[in-house]
């Protein structure tokens, strides 16, 4: 049976999943907020009250005020009583606070685990890695003493992967570097190849991954972090490759906030101005996904977690 605070960390992975924030297999994207706000831009007219504060919610969330974010949301809501996706992302953004008063408290291990996995999704939502580092950091320092190599190499992979969203490249290689290479787990390879190619460590980067293997892996995130691994090595052609894999493999209704993500990804400014770059961001998605899919909202659809089959 589930505890007050695993069912709270249960019901922050429902919001992010049925409301505007998604993570697509280890990938983390945020949703265009303008669609869920009811983007008065479509209609072209001025926003409502109730769209301007939680548009002002969400820019305050991106910068750490949850105190401002959750009263504009709470604003939202009154202001706009039938759009569920204001109440949502209040109640949300409420719990999250709760939680992150409650997390350095929680003693049971596993119950802390489950309330640090949702604050790090939530936080990789809205861009917070400032807030992600330390939730990683306090993570790892907790488990160093452990006898469980597993434990420890686990929370290295989520602080180095952190450490690399803020240009912490020495730092991310560091991390897993303090592993042997074949203890890492696939995406930790990845991981620390990025971190070696992105300090200029080209030739140790091309030894630590299988790169054989990564053109079989069905796993999003390993695409993902290949694509930008081979982007600084300078490989197009596998980037493409892989990006191309990712995409046609990605739900419609989720592919445009992923290229999205794609495009502001650092790793890949230097394709920016290449034909073979807009090439791939053109590909258009295989799979099959119920056209109820199109909506502004799922989190009031009782088959929200079946969609798509």
């Amino acid at each position: 049976m589930l505890n007050g605070w695993q069912r709270c960390s249960m019901r922050i992975f429902i919001l992010l999943a049925a409301g505007t924030s998604l993570a697509l297999g280890g990938i983390h994207v945020l949703a265009d907020e303008s669609q869920t706000a009811g983007s008065a831009a479509d209609a072209g007219s001025q926003a409502s009250p109730a769209q301007a504060a939680y548009a002002r919610g969400i820019e305050l969330l991106e910068q750490a005020d949850f105190e401002g974010a959750l009263a504009q949301f709470a604003l939202a809501a009154e202001q706009a009583p039938r759009e569920q996706s204001y109440r949502q992302q209040h109640a949300m953004v409420r719990q999250v606070m709760a939680m992150r008063d409650a997390v350095t408290q929680q003693e049971d291990a596993e119950h802390r685990a489950a309330m640090e996995q949702a604050l790090r999704a939530f936080y990789y939502q809205y861009g917070l890695y400032d807030e992600a580092l330390a939730l990683d950091r306090a993570a790892l320092e907790r488990v160093a003493a452990e006898a469980e190599d597993a434990g420890r190499l686990a929370a290295a992979e989520r602080l180095a992967e952190t450490q690399l969203e803020r240009g912490e490249n020495e730092s991310a290689a560091a991390a897993l570097g303090a592993f042997p290479a074949e203890a890492l787990t696939a995406n930790g390879r990845l991981l620390y190849a990025l971190a070696l190619a992105r300090a200029g460590r080209a030739q140790e980067a091309n030894a630590v991954v299988d790169h054989a293997a990564l053109t079989q892996s069905e796993e999003p995130a390993e695409r993902y972090f290949a694509a930008r691994l081979y982007a600084q090595l300078g490989n197009q052609e596998r980037v493409v490759a892989h990006l191309t894999h990712l995409f046609e493999t990605t739900l419609p209704s989720r592919l445009e906030e992923l290229k999205t993500r794609v495009r502001a990804c650092p790793d890949f400014r230097s394709l920016a101005g290449e034909p073979s770059f807009a090439q791939v961001l053109a590909t258009k998605s295989k799979v099959e996904e119920s056209s109820c899919s199109s909506g502004a909202s799922c989190g009031g659809c009782p088959r929200a977690s079946r969609c798509g089959q």
